[in-house]
């Protein structure tokens, strides 16, 4: 592994074993043993007993590894800090027998580098599926002129290469988006990827949308996944996000059981998955209700997103990729360039 340091402790890695190689952010409170957290993989098998060459980069919060042409990205706060040392370390996956080290130099042609790399990707479509809080608004309505889905700007997260389609439906839930036949359009389109996001609507008091979450809505999940892989394309499960409901002072949620159910899906069907439900239950608990109203078009919706809102559950979606779809690093923007309204 490649490790660098801050004055006590580790602060980023990357690690290289038979597979491939990957990236992980270390402690960084410097009390008790190491917590690694993954930031990304790179399945590219390595042959043995060869010379294998890597390079190592760092600028702001990413670092890249670069193994025999194939690159890898980690984005997070702490790979910024000062870095004190640089550190070849032979761990129990394997062994190192003869190293060269070339001395370690500022980059200069760092941004070109990236800016080629960016320019040479090859152009794909990603499709999402869902419900209102992930649909598209070209006519808000009067009362809530700020009305935006999160898959409505989810584009602005990537950067030219990537076209996104969203075809997320108000009122839909994962049964009645079947049932509809609006499925069958997105995969007409031939994305590459598919984001799906159920769960809202397929609560109880829905009506004929409501799904089991031990049940039928698990099995709708399994369709979709299985249609997408059926064209070829990279299916990603996105729990539902999270109301800006509060008891108490905290966040609250009843969509647990929606996406306990997408994280068994995932799990059984190998299947990357964001944990939006998660992430944004977290902002909204951190923030508290005063501080997180502007999340909201109106004063008295707590389930749908103003337009800043919107981009802020994209960001979260999309800081997400980097673990759980590490094919996407590449294209995402900078999240500096990302607009926030």
């Amino acid at each position: 592994s490649i490790r660098t340091t801050d004055t006590k402790d580790y602060v980023c890695s990357i690690m290289l074993n038979p597979n491939g190689m990957r990236i992980q952010k270390d402690d960084n409170d410097h009390a008790g043993p190491d917590v690694a957290a993954p930031l990304g993989q790179l399945k590219s098998p390595i042959a043995l007993d060869q010379w294998q060459t890597v390079v190592f980069e760092i600028l702001g919060d990413e670092m890249v590894g670069t193994l025999n042409g194939h690159s890898l990205t980690g984005r997070h706060p702490l790979i910024a800090s000062d870095k004190k040392s640089i550190m070849f370390v032979s761990s129990g996956e394997g062994s190192v027998r003869q190293l060269r080290v070339w001395q370690a130099l500022p980059n200069p042609q760092w941004q070109k580098n990236k800016a080629a790399l960016a320019a040479s990707l090859s152009p794909i479509r990603i499709g999402i599926i869902g419900d209102s809080t992930a649909s598209s608004y070209p006519n808000p309505p009067a009362e809530k002129p700020t009305l935006t889905g999160w898959g409505q700007v989810f584009g602005l997260c990537f950067r030219d290469a990537v076209e996104v389609k969203n075809h997320a439906a108000s009122g839909r839930s994962s049964k009645s988006f079947l049932r509809e036949g609006r499925w069958e359009p997105v995969l007409a389109e031939k994305p590459n990827y598919v984001f799906i996001q159920f769960g809202h609507n397929d609560q109880p008091g829905k009506g004929d949308r409501t799904t089991d979450p031990d049940g039928d809505f698990q099995d709708n999940l399994r369709k979709y996944i299985d249609d997408a892989r059926g064209i070829g394309a990279v299916p990603v499960l996105v729990t539902p996000v999270a109301r800006r409901i509060f008891e108490n002072g905290h966040a609250k949620t009843t969509l647990t059981p929606y996406a306990d159910a997408m994280h068994r899906v995932a799990k059984e069907k190998n299947v990357p998955l964001v944990d939006l439900h998660a992430a944004s239950f977290a902002r909204f608990d951190k923030l508290g209700d005063e501080a997180s109203a502007y999340f909201s078009p109106s004063a008295d919706d707590r389930t749908h997103f103003s337009r800043q809102g919107a981009s802020e559950i994209a960001q979260l979606v999309a800081s997400a990729l980097s673990q759980a779809v590490p094919a996407l690093q590449l294209y995402l923007q900078p999240a500096a360039e990302v607009p926030k309204q």
